[in-house]
């Protein structure tokens, strides 16, 4: 796992974040160090998707980054329970940290596809974490609404996001800071990401989430995570 470094030095020039070749090298280690509870709600996750699992179905995971969900899930499950799985990403980078993290898991399948085109076939369980925050809120509803036209009845999507806190925002904010700062990140390197994430990634509130995803049609909405402005939901068709 390459160290994130990547704000450290003062820049000239913040270019808007990009999940590109240096930002996947030291993805792990940026979202461990930045985002609270990770590791926690990556077993979480892990442990509600085989939860959900149903045998002649696929769990998805949308969005998945250097596939640490689908790893956790491939790792932990039971040696008896066969699990299909399958991860789609944008970035050609993130996918190539993947492929070689679980590569010894056979039953994971990676595919470089635009989540908002590709088919998703057969899912049980689908899982997007940290990912519609970086959407435009039309294409986020639209997304939304493809997974559970995709899902039968019963099936469930995971859905973890970066929330807008309303009344206590300042206060989580500061927080957010603080739990960043412990983890050895400098005040610029927070202020220089900062910035970089202004014009990529729009929070809605708890409350808006919740209705957008009712909105798709979802019938049982609930929250199964949250640490300051971090949320997951959990819905079923």
């Amino acid at each position: 796992m390459q160290k994130d470094e990547i704000y450290k030095r003062k820049l000239k020039k913040i270019s808007t974040f990009r999940f590109n070749k240096e930002v996947a090298c030291a993805f792990d280690d940026m979202v461990n160090r930045s985002v609270p509870l990770y590791k926690g709600l990556q077993n979480l996750l892990a442990k509600l998707a085989v939860h959900f699992h149903k045998p002649d179905k696929i769990i998805y995971d949308l969005g998945c980054a250097t596939g640490e969900t689908l790893y956790k899930i491939a790792k932990n499950k039971p040696k008896k329970v066969e699990i299909r799985m399958v991860g789609m990403d944008l970035s050609p980078h993130m996918l190539k940290v993947a492929q070689y993290k679980c590569s010894n898991f056979p039953e994971i399948n990676f595919v470089e596809e635009d989540t908002l085109k590709a088919d998703i076939v057969n899912p049980g369980v689908v899982i997007l974490t940290y990912v519609l925050h970086f959407f435009e809120i039309k294409k986020r509803k639209a997304l939304l609404s493809k997974i559970f036209n995709s899902l039968e009845t019963g099936g469930v999507a995971l859905i973890s996001e970066k929330i807008h806190c309303n009344e206590l925002e300042k206060d989580f904010m500061k927080l957010h800071d603080l739990f960043k700062i412990e983890h050895r990140y400098s005040k610029l390197e927070i202020k220089q990401k900062k910035k970089a994430l202004e014009k990529s990634l729009t929070p809605l509130s708890y409350e808006e989430n919740k209705k957008m995803i009712h909105d798709c049609g979802f019938q049982t909405v609930e929250t199964f995570f949250q640490c300051l402005n971090f949320c997951g939901f959990i819905a079923i068709k």
